[in-house]
């Protein structure tokens, strides 16, 4: 008895000794003074939480995958339910501890953020060497995606490719994480030397009398019918997009007795488009514009930022992607150019 008894104790003290994160994290908030309501979400999940004299409780499953973000007022901080007790504060500086910091992924996390804190004065390639790192050292949880989310904008596509094969399957699988690979799948898919991919619009063509009259068209309705096309899409209240009108006006202008054709697809529209139609009229845009595309044209294409211009071969390849400026005009002259020295070799 004396033995298993000592049996016992020894297996307590082992256990105090190296605690374990729990199935479930206790977390224990304080809101903004004279606030209380909280609003908490993650991925789809968006909570409304009241407080009580000015403090709240609640718990969550145990995700080191999934960053939680609680919001105040002017308080806003980034939970990672770790399986610690959390407590949580709200305010100008907002902030997240745990009370078994030793075993505590959310700390790893502060860490992490100050870091990237400490190093937005220096050069940027530390602030991206410090993610990479990060991705490498935490990606089996939440952190490992905030450092992915941080330098993303700033990798090239092999790099991001490198990024997201470390990420394990989880992390891959949650919030911002899974819709940046999606579009980043999607640009590979429509990278040089894919075809292209169709989609249709319903898009303004003419009015009836101050009607706006609509029809049902396909990209390919116009690609791959033996002329080099110039895609490029772009929306009406984007600066970015206006910027690029006049490059293409004017290679279409140069290029379209040669062989050159351009479709402008306009995206996120109000319905009327009268914000593209107005444009194309005041740009001069003599070519096919296409106006009321959906989300879903960008996800084809895994656009993360209009405007986007492709080209394409006659038989409807991509040939170039993410072309701007004085490079939309010279990309042309090489094709045209190509293309006259291989009917001379003929």
């Amino acid at each position: 008895m004396k033995k298993t008894y000592a049996i016992i104790l020894a297996a307590a003290a082992l256990a105090a000794c190296n605690p374990q994160p729990k199935d479930v994290t206790k977390i224990y908030g304080v809101a903004p003074a004279g606030l209380d309501e909280i609003e908490m979400f993650y991925e789809d999940v968006d909570s409304l939480i009241i407080a009580e004299d000015g403090k709240f409780y609640l718990e969550l499953p145990t995700n080191v995958a999934r960053l939680v973000t609680f919001e105040a007022g002017p308080g806003s901080v980034e939970v990672i339910p770790d399986g610690t007790v959390l407590d949580v504060v709200l305010a100008d500086s907002s902030y997240a501890n745990s009370r078994r910091p030793e075993i505590s992924v959310q700390e790893r996390l502060n860490a992490f953020v100050d870091r990237v804190m400490e190093s937005a004065d220096r050069p940027f390639e530390e602030t991206k060497k410090i993610a990479l790192e990060t991705i490498n050292a935490e990606k089996s949880n939440a952190i490992g995606a905030l450092a992915f989310q941080t330098i993303y904008p700033y990798l090239t596509e092999e790099e991001a490719g490198q990024a997201l094969r470390t990420l394990s399957p989880a992390v891959r699988k949650s919030g911002t994480v899974a819709v940046i690979e999606k579009l980043y799948n999607a640009r590979q898919e429509t990278s040089p030397g894919r075809p292209y991919r169709d989609f249709s619009v319903r898009t303004v063509s003419s009015f009836d009398y101050g009607v706006p009259v609509y029809s049902r068209v396909r990209l390919s309705d116009f690609v791959g019918r033996g002329n080099f096309t110039l895609l490029f899409l772009w929306n009406a209240r984007d600066q970015a997009s206006l910027s690029q009108i006049p490059f293409i006006k004017d290679t279409y202008d140069s290029f379209k007795s040669k062989g050159l054709d351009v479709v402008s697809v306009s995206l996120y529209d109000a319905d009327p488009p009268y914000d593209a139609l107005y444009v194309a009229q005041a740009y001069g845009m003599d070519w096919v514009a296409l106006n009321g595309a959906e989300d879903t044209v960008a996800d084809l294409y895994g656009v993360l930022a209009l405007p986007l211009v492709i080209y394409l071969d006659p038989q409807g390849n991509i040939i170039d992607r993410d072309v701007y400026g004085e490079d939309i005009k010279s990309a042309a002259q090489y094709y045209f150019e190509q293309m006259e020295q291989a009917a001379q070799r003929r």
